[in-house]
């Protein structure tokens, strides 16, 4: 009898299993979605056919409703762009919260979407099941069309974009600045005081009389002979003395 009940039970949760995946794939083939509408009394994003160049914080709100097989609900995404280049967008629900996780999706592109060109920057985030949110998601844009999705996140999905406006940031002007040159000649350099060594040694000669040279200007030399003079006839005289006696 157990046996029977145990088996039961499995079979019970296996059709169980397979019924909650049916009703998953059978809930995301019928996704549809209205028309992209803006939030009352909010700005709206606009689209690729206008550009706009972002010189100060530009926000806008766009919202669109999804139906998940029964059930439906309006997904809002609110962004703000700065001029710097970064932006962010926060999504939120209305008529109740999620019945299953939902994807959301950013894709910055350089160029319009549809272009593929380069994507500047791209972000992901999941809406859990059982909550509505805020979720926000922050990315980078450049000059391009930023594509905000929800739920149908798929590339070139379009039923799922909530709003895909084309905004350029602002570039910072460059300023390059050419100082002229300038020659100043060597010799009249302002405050530059200039040595000039002589390479002769200067003798610096007083005006006068000239000193004479010789025997007859020295006077010293004069002297001496007249010394000398006197002491040989000193000599003389006393040699003779000496003789007489």
């Amino acid at each position: 009898m157990r046996k029977k009940l145990t088996l039961a039970a499995l079979a019970a949760l296996v059709a169980g299993a397979v019924f909650v995946m049916t009703a998953g794939v059978a809930s995301a083939q019928t996704v549809t979605s209205d028309p992209i509408q803006t939030v009352p009394g909010e700005t709206g994003c606009g689209g690729n056919s206008q550009i706009r160049d972002v010189t100060t914080d530009f926000s806008c709100a766009n919202q669109r409703t999804f139906h998940l097989g029964p059930i439906n609900r309006t997904v809002v995404a609110r962004s703000t762009f700065r001029a710097d280049g970064t932006a962010s967008t926060t999504f939120t629900l209305t008529g109740g919260n999620a019945p299953t996780n939902l994807n959301l999706r950013i894709v910055s592109h350089s160029g319009v979407s549809s272009s593929n060109g380069p994507v500047v920057d791209e972000a992901k985030g999941v809406m859990p099941v059982g909550t509505a949110g805020p979720v926000t998601l922050t990315y980078r844009f450049d000059c391009g069309q930023v594509d905000i999705k929800a739920i149908l996140t798929g590339n070139g999905d379009s039923a799922g974009r909530i709003s895909g406006p084309y905004l350029c940031k602002t570039t910072p002007a460059t300023t390059t600045t050419t100082t002229p040159a300038t020659t100043v000649p060597a010799s009249t350099v302002p405050g530059q005081v200039t040595t000039v060594t002589p390479s002769t040694a200067l003798t610096a000669t007083v005006a006068g009389t000239l000193p004479q040279t010789g025997p007859d200007g020295d006077p010293t030399l004069t002297a001496l002979i007249a010394l000398g003079v006197a002491i040989a006839g000193t000599s003389i005289v006393l040699l003779a003395r000496r003789t007489a006696h």
